[in-house]
C-alpha cells in the first residue's frame, strides 16, 4: 500500500474530512495507523486558524468554536469512545460486563454527565487562552494520538477480535513506534521553544495521564479496545490543555 493511499485511508477512517474515493478492497487498515498523527495535524491547523481568525471576538465565542471544531472534523469518533468508556467504568460490573457496555450503541446517564463535564472544562480552558496559546494547544491533537499509538503497542487487545485486533496484529510495530516518537518529539520541542514552563507542565500532565490510562485499561478491561483508545486521546488532550493554560496563567 503506497503512502498516499495509506494517508487517504487514515483520514477516511479517523476523521470526517472529505477524501478521494478509493477501492476499500485494496486498503490495508493495518498500514493507516502510522499516519494517525497527520489527522491530529489537520485538526490542530484548523484549531489555530479558527483561534487567530476570530481573535478579536468574545473569548467564549472563540472557545466554543475550539470545542466544536475537533468534534466536527473527527466525527466525534474519539469522543464516542470516551463516553462509552465512562459508562463502562461507572457500571461497576466485572470485566466482561464492562466490555459488553463498550459495544452498546446506546448512551447512558454517566456518559452524558461526564461528556458535559468534559465539554464545560474545555470551554473554560479555551476561553482563558485559546488565542494566545493556539499553537501549543493545537499540538496536543498530535500528541494525544501519539499516546494512543504507544498504548496500542504496549497493551494487548482486550477482546482478541474485531477491527482493532486485526490492526494490532498486523501493524508494522517499528513504523508505528517511529511515527509516534517523531511526532511526539516535534510537538514537545516546538512547545518548549515557545512556552518552556507551560510546556514542561503539560508534558508532565500528559505523561501521568497516559500512565494512569495504562493501569486503568489493564485493571478494568484487561487490555485496550478502540473505545479505550478514544478515551486515551480525549484524556491526553484535556490534560495537555490543562497543564498549558493553568501554568501560563499562573506565571
Amino acid at each position: 500500500m503506497n503512502p498516499i493511499r495509506a494517508i487517504t485511508a487514515a483520514f477516511s477512517i479517523y476523521s470526517h474530512i472529505p477524501m478521494p474515493q478509493q477501492n476499500w478492497d485494496d486498503v490495508d487498515s493495518r498500514q493507516t495507523l502510522v499516519y494517525l498523527p497527520l489527522v491530529g495535524c489537520a485538526v490542530g491547523a484548523a484549531f489555530v486558524l479558527w483561534s487567530w481568525a476570530f481573535a478579536s471576538f468574545n473569548p467564549v465565542f472563540v472557545a466554543a468554536g475550539c470545542v466544536i471544531l475537533p468534534l466536527l472534523m473527527t466525527g466525534g469518533i474519539h469522543m464516542d469512545g470516551f463516553l462509552d468508556t465512562c459508562d463502562a467504568l461507572a457500571s461497576l460490573q466485572n470485566r466482561e460486563g464492562k466490555l459488553s457496555i463498550l459495544k452498546d450503541v446506546h448512551i447512558g446517564a454517566f456518559a452524558l454527565i461526564k461528556g458535559m463535564m468534559y465539554m464545560i472544562a474545555m470551554l473554560g480552558l479555551y476561553s482563558e487562552g485559546a488565542v494566545q496559546l493556539a499553537l501549543p494547544i493545537a499540538l496536543g491533537f498530535v500528541l494525544s494520538r501519539c499516546c494512543a499509538m504507544l498504548m496500542l503497542l504496549a497493551l494487548d487487545n482486550a477482546r482478541g477480535d474485531g477491527m482493532l485486533h486485526h490492526v494490532q496484529e498486523g501493524m508494522d510495530r517499528r513504523s508505528v513506534l517511529a511515527s509516534a516518537l517523531i511526532f511526539t518529539a516535534l510537538s514537545c520541542a516546538i512547545t518548549l521553544v515557545a512556552f518552556p514552563l507551560p510546556a514542561l507542565a503539560a508534558m508532565a500532565a500528559v505523561m501521568v495521564s497516559t500512565l494512569r490510562f495504562q493501569r486503568l485499561a489493564m485493571k478494568e478491561f484487561g487490555g485496550i479496545t478502540g473505545d479505550l483508545a478514544g478515551y486515551c486521546i480525549q484524556h491526553a488532550e484535556l490534560w495537555w490543555t490543562l497543564g498549558l493554560i493553568i501554568t501560563w496563567r499562573l506565571l
